[in-house]
């Protein structure tokens, strides 16, 4: 097995995590264990720097949670790898460990069951803890007390309330369509279009078709470049 993921990154992921004996991961920031519950056996580094903490890019309370169920906790700052091992599957992508990461960023991540990448990808986990501060009680008592502000310096919130930051997906339209006279063209427009097209995709790029919307159907108000359209022609 050997997949590239993106839409279906955290399927994958919580796929792996539902049915594997243990866990190993590197990952930058850790916000949340829904899917993820590192416990006895397993090991995690993540950034858990003053920094990070303060400005809420991982979280003390779901380390704390991951700590109390047996999972041995690393410490790296300036970690930015994202790569995880779930028994002989290994994840390596894009994303980290958040609610963010599986509902509102595109992450993209390879899935492999192939034994020389899972070795390597668990080696380099390894190493990294091996250099990595251990997250033990008195490091998780201290960052406890860090005063968390998500809008601080060094993090950017970007989401909304019920809004989805992931582009809308490219819509399927049906145009019927019927031949008009040249006498209903406007070619000045058409021209105008066509520059403008040309401008924005190069000219080896641009190929042209057109057609007239009467009335104030949807595809007027919501059609978006990306989308597709299949011109059904019939006769007068």
């Amino acid at each position: 097995m050997q997949s590239i993921h993106s839409d279906s990154l955290w399927i994958e992921i919580e796929r792996l995590a539902t049915t594997s004996r243990f866990r190993v991961a590197a990952v930058a920031y850790f916000t949340d264990d829904e899917i993820i519950q590192f416990g006895n056996g397993d090991l995690l580094v993540v950034d858990a720097s003053d920094q990070a903490i303060r400005v809420g890019q991982t979280s003390h309370s779901v380390l704390q949670r991951a700590f109390d169920r047996g999972a041995k906790l690393s410490s790296c700052p300036g970690l930015h790898a994202k790569v995880m091992v779930f028994d002989d599957a290994a994840v390596i992508g894009s994303a980290n460990i958040s609610q963010s990461s599986q509902h509102d960023l595109i992450e993209a991540g390879l899935v492999t069951d192939d034994p020389a990448t899972v070795a390597a990808t668990r080696a380099l986990i390894e190493g990294i803890a091996s250099t990595a501060e251990e997250i033990n009680s008195e490091f998780l008592a201290r960052i406890a007390t860090i005063k968390v502000n998500r809008t601080g310096r060094g993090f950017i919130s970007v989401r909304q309330p019920g809004v989805s930051n992931r582009p809308p997906k490219p819509q399927l339209w049906l145009a019927g369509l019927h031949s008009v006279t040249e006498d209903e063209k406007d070619t000045e427009k058409i021209a105008r279009w066509e520059a403008d097209a040309i401008k924005s995709v190069g000219a080896e790029k641009a190929r042209f078709s057109h057609f007239w919307i009467t009335g104030n159907p949807p595809i007027r108000q919501k059609a978006k470049r990306g989308d597709l359209v299949i011109e059904m022609w019939r006769d007068e």
